[in-house]
């Protein structure tokens, strides 16, 4: 909460902590940048698990000290509006960390108009991950894979009014063409994203 004495996330340490619905996504993403700032789970902090609009709830009376929050989930904006929330700094050395441990993981930044109301910094700097995906079958036509491509990328502003996770890449469409360890390109898309100068691969 915006008046509580958390302010990074290495002030987690010996709080209650909401992940996410459950471990085995949860762990994965969020406990992972946890990790990175030298946080480990059930020794650094404790673990809790439950539906994104319970733990809001929970942040609010207090039984959590901080929570991830689903950006596409009302519950944590409302907290926000009614009884003030604040987003928890994360340390610049743990967010290399985290990118160079992980690949799904990237460097990112929110600008400061899409953070909750009432915050007062600048850009704030984040980690982010990879997704949401388009994936294809390596035999789907080229011409296909090109038009599915250029009408994502021509409707990123129309797809965010109702899908907030695509803010990433109204703020930089350079996210969608970052490299990804291990995933093959679909021909059909690098030819679109090399068109529009995009293309940032081999």
């Amino acid at each position: 909460k915006a008046d509580g004495s958390i302010n990074s996330v290495k002030d987690l340490k010996g709080k209650r902590v909401g992940l996410g619905p459950g471990a085995s996504t949860w762990d994965f993403y969020m406990g992972r940048i946890l990790s990175a700032h030298g946080l480990e789970k059930g020794k650094d902090y404790t673990p809790v698990y439950a539906d994104w609009t319970d733990m809001a709830t929970q942040v609010g009376d207090g039984t959590l000290e901080a929570s991830a929050a689903l950006e596409t989930t009302p519950a944590a904006y409302q907290l926000g509006e009614e009884r003030g929330v604040k987003p928890l700094t994360m340390d610049p050395a743990a967010i290399n960390k985290a990118v160079a441990d992980y690949w799904y993981y990237f460097k990112g930044k929110v600008k400061a108009n899409s953070m909750p109301k009432g915050y007062k910094g600048g850009d704030f700097q984040t980690v982010g991950w990879m997704g949401p995906y388009m994936i294809a079958k390596k035999d789907l036509p080229d011409d296909l894979v090109y038009a599915l491509t250029k009408s994502f990328h021509q409707h990123i502003k129309d797809l965010n009014k109702s899908m907030n996770l695509y803010r990433w890449l109204v703020d930089d469409e350079k996210m969608a063409t970052m490299p990804l360890r291990n995933v093959e390109w679909h021909a059909g898309a690098v030819k679109y994203w090399k068109e529009v100068g995009l293309w940032q691969g081999k």
